[in-house]
């Protein structure tokens, strides 16, 4: 009898000293595990924080002025009219045209070919690509907007190299075409203009651009979509309200 107690207890004190080793290796993976899900949390939000930083995300403050966002709804209608009084009406007189000294709306005019053949001009697209990326007004000033907002982004560090994508899951592609192989996708990301003569052109729903070919901050050489990419310097517009009546103070391009 007492043999049997014995055993007994030797087998209460075995089953007692596997359950505390069990135990603490339970807590000890349990801590593990937390900790490895708060490190994989805090790699998440540092990646996600950096893929930020190479982003140029749409910003548009029109609304922040309802007289400004009318006449901007009514001088896009004018332009996909081609209605050239409506456009000539906002031009500021003293108008800045280029960077190489044209300037006032009789430049404005010649620059943009619309003394010739005012319905072939690039003008109509050019303002209207412009406009539809939104803009922002100048700081504490609801009486002069820029646009677009690509050209007021900080983040850029080299003008002239550096591109923006203006779209979301924009793909890049193998070659300058439709047909070309689907290589990767972009989303309002930095990416680096790398220069390539006579790339074609494709329309696309009645509307014509050239391919860009890039290369991604991964490293990805490929061709996107010129719709959908936007150099920081490319054209841009000043709208200031002069009397009762908004003007363009500049459209211009370079630096």
């Amino acid at each position: 009898m007492k043999s049997n107690q014995s055993s007994i207890l030797t087998m209460l004190k075995s089953l007692i000293y596997c359950g505390c080793i069990f135990l603490l290796w339970l807590i000890i993976f349990v801590y593990s595990g937390e900790n490895q899900a708060d490190a994989n949390i805090d790699k998440l939000v540092s990646q996600t924080i950096n893929n930020n930083e190479n982003k140029v995300f749409p910003v548009d403050e029109a609304a922040k002025n309802p007289d400004f966002l009318q006449f901007r709804q009514e001088l896009l209608i004018a332009l996909e009219q081609k209605n050239l009084g409506f456009l000539v009406k906002h031009i500021d007189d003293n108008i800045k045209v280029s960077f190489g000294g044209y300037h006032g709306i009789e430049d404005f005019i010649k620059y943009w070919e619309l003394d010739q053949q005012p319905q072939q001009s690039k003008i109509w697209k050019t303002l209207k690509d412009t406009l539809e990326l939104g803009g922002k007004f100048e700081e504490n000033n609801l009486n002069s907007f820029i646009a677009p907002y690509t050209f007021l982004s900080r983040k850029i560090t080299d003008s002239y190299s550096q591109l923006i994508i203006t779209g979301t899951d924009v793909r890049i592609r193998k070659k300058p075409s439709l047909q070309g192989e689907i290589i990767g996708s972009l989303s309002y990301d930095i990416v680096t203009s790398m220069f390539e003569d006579n790339l074609p052109s494709t329309t696309i729903n009645g509307e014509t651009y050239l391919w860009v070919k890039i290369k991604t901050q991964t490293g990805i050489e490929g061709y996107v979509y010129g719709k959908y990419v936007r150099s920081p310097i490319d054209y841009r517009a000043n709208f200031q309200k002069r009397g009762d009546s908004w003007k363009m103070i500049f459209f211009v391009a370079g630096d």
